[in-house]
């Protein structure tokens, strides 16, 4: 999965992210990308959007939100 700026995520614990920056460069290099979840907490992941760079983990980025689907879930007071 290639990981676009201004798009926003699921990890695998459900939570959502948006892709603020892919081309960071941090302390710990191999985590370019920073997304913001829903109660405004950041996090660095891979380009291909894994927490770890050595292993998988809950954290992983597993999907992209489409925007019709933000929608109807908001619709029904999930989200934000």
């Amino acid at each position: 999965m290639k990981i676009e700026r201004d798009k926003v995520y699921i990890d695998g614990r459900g939570q959502r992210h948006r892709v603020v920056c892919v081309d960071a460069t941090t302390e710990a290099d191999g985590y370019p990308v920073i997304g913001i979840n829903d109660t405004g907490g950041v996090s660095t992941f891979t380009s291909r959007g894994a927490y770890q760079v050595d292993r998988q983990s809950e954290y992983d980025l597993v999907r992209e939100v489409k925007e019709k689907q933000d929608a109807y879930l908001r619709a029904f007071g999930f989200g934000t």
